[in-house]
């Protein structure tokens, strides 16, 4: 932010004025950029503030089921990193003294708790009954700036944005040392990647376009076609020439597939792409667009890394969306070893806290640091008061390396 401001303010004192009427006119047009400029950076912070409270109430949630010390650290340090981020979106908003001292003082409360906890759990040392009860209260007040903060923002920006979690950081991983469907893929240039566009689109290469180039963690070609009476944009990775995205227009309208019916389209166009053997965990339906997160199943086993994201318009029963950049940095066969399995699943629900009640139960591998996936018992679970918790036990050493909070609507299925 401050380079921007540097260079906003540089910009101005470059400018070379000739007369005062000129200067006059020019003057009033900056006054009113720099309010823009001022007014979007509220707004702007308003919303990190309110994703960052959000943020930091699920991961108080989590930390009231959490039962291994190295999960409880993990919790509570990400409520800090949470708290922190709130306090630095505080800090850049200009509220009145009263609320920023309310705001302020309970996001300052909760970071320095979550970091005496955390300070504790490093030792190995579980949560006592009063830790547990504190992190409730603060868990059920976080829950109420949250909406606060949500309603507040409904206005300020008149209902046109909403705050949702970032779920991006909860099964996207990638390691380049590791094998994948990228590690021997030959280097693509524009037209070899065209040629992959357009054979993903059905159509010659003459109708697809290049449009763009971007580089990063996976370079990709990107290119656009008219499809449909709309433009369709497809990426392909320089490497290996893999399709990577595709995006087109969904328009809402009436819905003429049922749930079953969408995710089945779904299915059925991943298995004709290349991208079999996928199960769907989780979904959204919002505004006539079904999209539907598939992970690739191994001998049974849910890969999350091998993650495809799919969107498909309900009306037309057409495919609008693909990400699939988890899938092609990660996707390979793994080594198993599912006879050496060291805690069963009868032994791994011993290690759930109490008050759960498990719904269903799976095999996972879950994305780590560097190339480790532990190989867990994933168990879907009823808490107490009603809300959905995904635990995941590592079946060689019988801890907790992982929950997250389901979240169930008419919308569809979240994990946050």
């Amino acid at each position: 932010m401050k380079k921007r401001v540097a260079i906003f303010f540089g910009s101005l004192l470059c400018v070379a004025l000739s007369a005062l009427g000129v200067y006059s006119m020019s003057l009033n047009s900056r006054n009113a950029y720099l309010e823009r400029y001022i007014e979007e950076n509220k707004h702007r912070a308003f919303f990190e503030l309110v994703s960052s409270v959000a943020a930091m109430d699920i991961s108080l949630k989590k930390s009231l089921y959490a039962t291994s010390p190295a999960v409880a650290g993990a919790i509570c340090i990400d409520v800090f990193g949470r708290a922190v981020a709130a306090q630095t979106a505080l800090d850049a908003l200009p509220l009145p003294d009263g609320e920023y001292e309310r705001i302020g003082g309970f996001i300052g409360e909760v970071g320095d708790y979550a970091y005496t906890l955390s300070r504790a759990a490093a030792t190995g040392r579980d949560y006592t009954l009063k830790e547990r009860a504190d992190l409730r209260k603060f868990s059920e007040t976080a829950s109420a700036l949250s909406q606060e903060l949500l309603n507040m923002q409904a206005k300020m920006f008149d209902g046109e944005l909403s705050v949702k979690p970032d779920e991006s950081e909860l099964f996207d991983h990638y390691d380049s040392s590791v094998e994948n469907m990228l590690k021997n893929g030959r280097i693509a240039d524009e037209n070899t990647a065209r040629a992959a566009a357009a054979k993903f689109l059905g159509m010659k290469r003459g109708m697809v376009y290049p449009s763009d180039y971007v580089e990063g963690k996976l370079p990709c070609y990107y290119f656009s076609a008219e499809r449909g009476g709309g433009e369709v944009t497809v990426g392909i990775s320089k490497r290996g020439a893999k399709v990577v995205s595709m995006l087109s227009e969904c328009v809402a309208g009436e819905m003429r597939l049922s749930l079953r019916e969408g995710v089945e389209q779904a299915r059925r166009f991943l298995d004709e792409q290349g991208f079999h053997n996928m199960k769907k965990v989780r979904h959204t339906l919002w505004d006539g667009v079904l999209t539907a997160d598939f992970v690739y199943e191994q001998d049974g086993v849910l890969c999350y890394a091998d993650l495809v994201r799919i969107g498909v318009d309900m009306g037309t029963g057409r495919v609008c969306s693909l990400a699939a950049e988890s899938y092609v940095l990660n996707h390979r066969e793994r080594e198993l070893k599912l006879e050496e399995i060291v805690v069963d699943a009868t032994s791994a629900r011993e290690n759930l806290t109490s008050g759960l009640t498990v719904l269903s139960e799976a095999l996972a591998l879950i994305p780590a640091t560097g190339q480790h996936e532990p190989l867990c018992h994933e168990f879907v679970c009823k808490a107490s008061d009603g809300r959905k918790v995904v635990v995941y036990i590592n079946a060689a050493t019988g801890e907790q390396e992982q929950l997250m909070i389901l979240i169930e609507d008419a919308a569809g299925t979240q994990m946050l």
